[in-house]
């Protein structure tokens, strides 16, 4: 059992709405599904009821030319599937009971937790579910405790095969 500590290895976002909620603990990847670059982190996942954890932005992010996740953005501008609002609207489509957003690499040495000036919704309708931004090794913790692989060597697979990876967390709810 691991209780995050509010404020240094977790923070509710903007996006989150005023609500309570609990659920298993289920890995989405990056939580996208994008039918026209034939990735999707949600198929064949159950997450109805559970909480889905998700890495930041794109699998390849800021990668240059072929390796790119999503070629069909110019370079230096963010797919749309890096956005939160897209992230929190698949999770909600299918069914979540609320959605934790963990740092991709590229971030986590620079901001991790996310700041504060960027907790705000941004103009997006808050979620109808928890929406929470929790730090890399708080995870890690969680799932070497489940006997899981780390988030280092899931994300390398990732954007190595831009395969999804995608599996529940064992014993472990938010």
């Amino acid at each position: 059992k691991k209780e995050p500590k509010l404020g240094t290895e977790y923070t509710p976002m903007g996006f989150s709405g005023t609500s309570k909620a609990a659920g298993e603990l289920v890995f989405a990847g990056y939580g996208i599904t994008a039918p026209e670059l034939k990735y999707d982190d949600y198929a064949g996942l159950d997450v109805q009821g559970k909480f889905v954890v998700i890495l930041r932005r794109t699998p390849r992010y800021g990668e240059k030319g072929d390796r790119r996740f999503d070629t069909n953005v110019p370079p230096g501008e963010d797919s749309n599937h890096a956005a939160f609002a897209t992230k929190i609207e698949l999770a909600m489509k299918n069914k979540a009971a609320g959605l934790i957003v963990v740092n991709d690499s590229t971030a986590a040495g620079k901001i991790d937790p996310i700041p504060s000036y960027q907790l705000h919704a941004m103009g997006t309708a808050p979620a109808k579910f928890p929406v929470l931004f929790l730090k890399r090794a708080v995870l890690d913790e969680v799932l070497a405790a489940a006997k899981q692989k780390s988030l280092e060597e899931v994300e390398k697979a990732i954007n190595e095969n831009l395969k999804p990876v995608a599996f529940a967390v064992k014993g472990w709810k938010a």
